[in-house]
């Protein structure tokens, strides 16, 4: 793959490039307020990155003539509603737009139907845009950095592939029934959310192999979750526990390295906090010992 980065003053220089790899441009940073014509006419354009043009509010209507465009990184533009003229962009699969205060979402579903990544982080999110729910192909959506709520996302959410979610740094008491339903998803970070408990639906999430719970305000694991014996990565450090259920001892792919079960800064008495941050094979004697 051809790359190219340019300058403001070489804009209006660019040249027509076709390459069989495809072209990847890189205009971040490059002050725009509008997106230079030339850029529509590069027809083998697979990557393009516009982010941080705060100026820039618009696409142009022709962008979507861009049928080879896989990636667009849009981040910290001036978008204020999602360009309709990506919607029509079939072999789109990566779409970064976080850091835009969007209020309206088109229907997606029609023509996106390859995307795979989208990040909406930090986008005054008060609720999850139905239409994200219609893309079927959707594999890695990041939400972090909201309003979101528990409230704030649509029934048939349950419904979607999702493999990789992140909804840290909103605030919501609970896990929505609809994401712990969820049978695809393999990494859940829910972090900085204020959590203050889990439902013992967590059990569900039996092919989660990353949990990230970090930063809120448990006091108490239940034991379902200790039945997610595909876990790999489990991080609940940061939370207001004192106990700690003698069934962890089951979830035996945490024990291969201690950075794998993260447990500091609580207040646990029971394994005592000081043992515990030596990792879950120091819990597990801990628990043989004291029979």
């Amino acid at each position: 793959m051809a790359t190219g980065r340019f300058s403001r003053a070489q804009l209006n220089q660019l040249k027509i490039c076709d390459d069989q790899g495809g072209w990847k441009l890189d205009l971040s940073g490059s002050e725009l307020d509008r997106l230079p014509p030339a850029v529509t006419r590069i027809e083998a354009l697979t990557s393009l990155d516009i982010s941080d043009n705060p100026r820039l509010r618009r696409l142009p209507k022709d962008f979507h003539v861009l049928a080879k465009l896989r990636q667009l990184d849009a981040v910290h533009c001036g978008f204020d509603k999602f360009p309709p003229s990506i919607c029509s962009m079939r072999a789109m699969t990566s779409l970064r737009l976080s850091l835009n205060n969007m209020t309206q979402y088109p229907d997606l579903a029609p023509d996106l139907q390859r995307l795979e990544t989208l990040e909406l982080v930090r986008c005054s999110l008060v609720e999850v845009p139905a239409c994200v729910t219609s893309l079927g192909g959707l594999r890695h959506l990041d939400l972090k950095c909201n309003r979101l709520s528990a409230r704030s996302f649509p029934p048939d959410f349950v419904n979607m592939k999702i493999e990789d979610l992140d909804i840290s740094s909103n605030d919501m008491a609970s896990i929505p029934d609809c994401i712990l339903g969820m049978s695809s998803l393999r990494t859940l970070r829910i972090c900085h959310c204020n959590l203050d408990s889990l439902s013992p639906a967590i059990a569900q999430l039996k092919h989660t192999t990353d949990l990230r719970l970090s930063h809120n305000n448990l006091q108490e694991i239940p034991a379902e979750l200790c039945s997610l014996t595909q876990l790999e990565q489990l991080h609940l450090d940061h939370n207001r526990l004192t106990r700690l259920p003698r069934c962890l001892v089951n979830l035996t792919k945490l024990i291969e390295d201690k950075d794998n079960f993260m447990i500091g800064e609580n207040n646990l008495l029971d394994p005592p906090q000081k043992l515990c941050d030596n990792g879950l094979k120091s819990i597990i004697e801990y628990y043989k010992r004291n029979n």
